[in-house]
């Protein structure tokens, strides 16, 4: 019998720290934008105020990115309350963990949280199909990060959450912006957007980035040079336009980057070799004879639309994304064989992606006491993965490794319909059901050649799931609600591209279903907003990752029986006046807690390990942010805007190795970082920037993988300038 247990969480949208550079002049529709009294969000795909949605939602503004340094994804996700960013490498193979969800994961596998860009599911594949890039993130609107599972209306991988990421939309008027900067780690940026009218009703949108660094943190141990430098490229067009009642917009990107692989980035902790071999010197120094490299080109098209048929909304949109990638790795050295006569071994891996989905909605006006949306959609894609590696040894399991070649090709075929019906009972009182009925079809395609060839493999499978969500609302004042909420969730399965038996390389889906109790709301008075939420979770067939040997790259995904979380978030933030300027402050707070049922067992290097009653992996014990600034006018439209932030996390296990007296796992490290910056402002014009980020240097590791230490970014200082018209 499950132990059932619900605890206090109180969380805020950071979004109450937007804000606008007028200070005593500024009107007081501009001073209710700023102070965050009109938030709009899609958490139930249609557009809302934030305090009328029954979750727990965050909204990450434009804004914050000039206050806090935001820079790629894990900047963002400290921001979130209960959030957790989960790196083994490379940038390219980062996830996000929403409330305790997602601790299996693997490369080519689905993450347990949906990403979403201007509402359309877009992740999928091995090279950046878990999260997000840079250029998601370049010319950003808003992110909205919706906490607890979001099968209804969200569908795939909801799991933990999901994250939509909204960009700029062209509009008919002549605007745009170029900023430049440097960052120690000869670390160059600059980006752009231009925005010009084509018409009284259409906008031509255009823009681009720019990253170059040069320098790094690690260390070649011979030659004293730098080796994790790094770059990324981005562009995107758009054009959007009004016809009658009805908006579209066609959008088109590219992205590129070049950044440190495996052995670049992880520290050996331990040799194979005779004693006082040590492989890697220190935390950010390198041993190597090569350094691996990663290279990403994508595509990306998007279409939306929207607008009125007679009393019906629908919106539209469609999306197409292809991927090209390749990386490189020195495996004898990953493995601690480095130095050993007469081994060298590389790995190579390529992939070649391409997806396409489509999502279709008619919604209700939302006048009136009954509101109702339906919608479908379809995404297909199809990933084909090549795993080469090329070398010698005089070791035999290293030189069956060095023969290996894997080669495969997955397609997935999905379909799914979904709705919700809401009811106000009364002014105060309102029922919303949300559910999706989706349907699954996965192909694979398999085979391995070499010195233990396995397959042709040919394998397929499917799943249906009924995703529903029920929440019950009370709204005691017009800007306060009291909610109670039960959602599902669902994390498809799928095959193992590192099998090393025909019997492991499929694994099962896993289900969520999520018990929460919530109070948010916004004070206008004090200009503050709280999102007070209580969870409890159950997952079956809960997916979690394990290693094939120890003197193999291989790990797979397994289903083991089950899993219980809850936990504890609080965030609260706001905008007060004090003095002639104004204080712009947030501060969370967030624990998890959780635990394996009992039969739950997975194999890891041969042996059987019993993780019932073992604390679910990546929950941790605390997770803090908190940042404070402070507006101050300077006289005419001059500001000075000046403060910090801190992020915290300790506790927890890292693997699900579990903490049981005889499998013990990895502890996560403790950590505490602080941020600053410094921002002199002309109106809405001109700003300089000068920043530190991690500005005590602190140290500590993200990740371990076969013995490799995966280490974060350490201590940086940069300016900016930037320059709207």
């Amino acid at each position: 019998m499950r132990r059932i247990a619900l605890a206090l969480v109180v969380s805020v949208s950071p979004a109450a720290l937007a804000y606008s550079p007028a200070h005593a002049q500024e009107t007081q529709a501009a001073a209710n934008q700023s102070q965050g009294q009109t938030i709009i969000v899609t958490a139930r795909k249609r557009e809302e105020e934030i305090q009328d949605v029954p979750a727990s939602t965050t909204v990450i503004t434009e804004e914050m990115q000039d206050l806090l340094s935001l820079d790629s994804a894990i900047d963002y996700v400290k921001q979130v309350p209960g959030a957790l960013f989960v790196s083994a490498g490379p940038e390219y193979l980062s996830d996000f963990s929403l409330r305790g969800q997602g601790g299996g994961r693997n490369g080519f596998s689905e993450s347990a949280t949906g990403i979403y860009r201007n509402g359309l599911y877009v992740a999928g594949g091995g090279f950046g199909g878990r999260s997000f890039n840079r250029l998601d993130f370049f010319d950003l609107e808003r992110v909205e990060v919706y906490r607890g599972p979001q099968g209804a209306l969200y569908g795939r991988n909801a799991v933990g959450g999901a994250i939509n990421v909204i960009s700029q939309r062209p509009v008919p008027r002549f605007e745009g912006f170029v900023e430049a900067g440097y960052t120690d780690a000869e670390r160059f940026t600059a980006e752009g957007v231009l925005n010009v009218p084509l018409g009284s009703t259409t906008g031509l949108r255009v823009g681009g980035f720019i990253v170059d660094q040069n320098g790094g943190d690690i260390e070649d141990a011979a030659t004293g040079e730098e080796i994790d430098f790094q770059s990324f490229y981005g562009a995107r067009a758009a054009i959007g336009t009004e016809i009658g009642d009805w908006d579209a917009r066609i959008i088109g990107e590219y992205y590129e980057s070049s950044t440190p692989s495996f052995t670049t980035l992880g520290r050996r902790l331990a040799t194979n070799l005779p004693p006082g071999r040590n492989v890697d010197p220190g935390p950010f120094e390198r041993n190597g004879s090569l350094f691996g490299r990663v290279d990403i080109d994508e595509w990306l098209g998007y279409f939306i639309a929207g607008g009125p048929i007679g009393d019906v909304r629908m919106d539209i949109v469609a999306g197409y994304r292809t991927r090209d990638a390749s990386r490189d790795d020195d495996l004898d050295h990953f493995l601690g064989f480095e130095g050993l006569p007469n081994t060298s071994i590389v790995a190579e891996q390529f992939e070649d992606f391409e997806r396409f989905g489509v999502e279709a909605r008619l919604s209700s006006d939302s006048a009136g006491p009954l509101s109702w949306l339906v919608g479908a959609d379809f995404q297909t894609f199809e990933d084909h993965v090549i795993t080469a590696n090329s070398g010698t040894s005089v070791v035999p399991n290293l030189q069956a490794l060095a023969t290996r070649r894997d080669e495969s090709t997955e397609e997935l075929s999905s379909w799914s319909i979904f709705g919700l019906l809401g009811y106000d009972f009364s002014p105060e009182w309102n029922l919303t059901v949300e559910a999706r009925i989706q349907r699954d079809s996965k192909d694979f395609d398999f085979v391995r050649t070499g010195a233990a060839p396995l397959g042709p493999i040919v394998d397929s499978t499917s799943s249906t799931r009924f995703l529903p969500v029920a929440s019950l609302s009370y709204e005691y004042t017009p800007d306060q609600q009291l909610y109670a909420r039960v959602a599902t969730g669902f994390r498809p399965g799928g095959f193992n591209l590192a099998a090393s038996t025909p019997d492991t390389i499929t694994y099962s889906p896993e289900d969520t279903v999520s018990f929460e109790l919530g109070w948010k709301g916004f004070l206008p008075d004090i200009g503050l907003r709280f999102d007070v939420a209580a969870y409890y979770a159950l997952t079956d067939d809960v997916q979690l990752v394990s290693a094939v040997s120890p003197t193999d790259t291989l790990t797979v995904l397994q289903n083991a029986e089950g899993s219980e979380l809850y936990g504890l978030e609080a965030q609260v933030g706001g905008t007060s006046q004090v003095g002639d300027g104004r204080l712009l402050y947030n501060l969370g707070f967030a624990t998890q807690q959780g635990s394996f049922d009992p039969g739950s067992q997975i194999v890891s290097n041969g042996q059987l390990i019993d993780l019932g009653g073992s604390r679910v992996n990546r929950t941790r014990d605390y997770v803090v942010n908190a940042s404070l600034f402070y507006d101050a006018p300077l006289g005419g439209d001059v500001s000075l805007i000046f403060g910090g932030s801190v992020q915290a996390e300790g506790g927890g296990f890292e693997n699900a190795a579990g903490n049981t007296a005889t499998n013990q796992s990895r502890e996560l490290d403790d950590y505490v970082t602080v941020d600053a910056r410094v921002t002199l402002r002309g109106g809405d014009r001109w700003q300089v920037a000068v920043f530190g980020t991690n500005i005590f240097d602190e140290t500590y590791v993200l990740q371990t993988v076969f013995q490799n230490e995966f280490y974060n970014t350490r201590r940086r200082f940069g300016v900016e300038a930037r320059l709207t018209f």
